[in-house]
């Protein structure tokens, strides 16, 4: 079998290995994690980057509706788990991946204010204090249908992907973890 991981991924040491998480089988040797196969196959096989056509990802919750392939954001709010993407939400289901407005008078508007001390927006433009700046980097992954929070991008440029759905050459930004 594989060895056993000694350290998590915030305390790897530049010769450290995910020995957890099986690679891409792409013949150039990419290093990215495997998290896509064909439907009903056993086991993960390539990346996002090397998939082949009519792959799926296999690792990832997909929404319930029969075939769909997007990442589901909505469902029932007293539930509180994650169900439909927003072509198949059901009625009365609610977005439960992106932030809401905190103000105490209630708000049901998405939040995109944040003050510095926050890491994630809390006020809409309407509730904003003169403290709350707009947030500059997106809520969410560039790939539809995702909800993961960005956090790699190219060069020094603003996060625009997940850690699943990172392109060849995207860097994990300072700052996240």
């Amino acid at each position: 079998g594989s060895p056993a991981p000694t350290v998590c991924r915030e305390h790897k040491g530049q010769g450290d290995v995910d020995v957890r998480h099986k690679k891409c089988a792409y013949l150039e040797g990419c290093s990215k994690q495997a998290i896509f196969s064909f439907p009903h196959s056993p086991g993960v096989r390539f990346c996002m980057l090397h998939r082949c056509p009519g792959m799926v990802n296999a690792l990832s919750k997909l929404c319930e509706h029969e075939g769909c392939p997007q990442r589901p954001v909505w469902g029932s709010a007293e539930e509180g788990v994650v169900r439909f993407c927003g072509l198949h939400r059901l009625e009365g289901h609610v977005d439960l991946i992106h932030p809401k407005c905190t103000n105490p008078e209630g708000c049901s508007r998405f939040a995109t204010h944040s003050r510095c001390d926050e890491r994630r927006p809390s006020r809409c433009s309407r509730h904003r204090s003169p403290t709350h700046n707009r947030t500059k980097r997106q809520m969410s992954c560039s790939e539809q249908g995702c909800g993961l929070p960005p956090k790699y991008a190219l060069g020094s440029g603003v996060a625009s992907h997940c850690w699943m759905h990172r392109g060849e050459g995207e860097v994990l930004r300072s700052g996240h973890k």
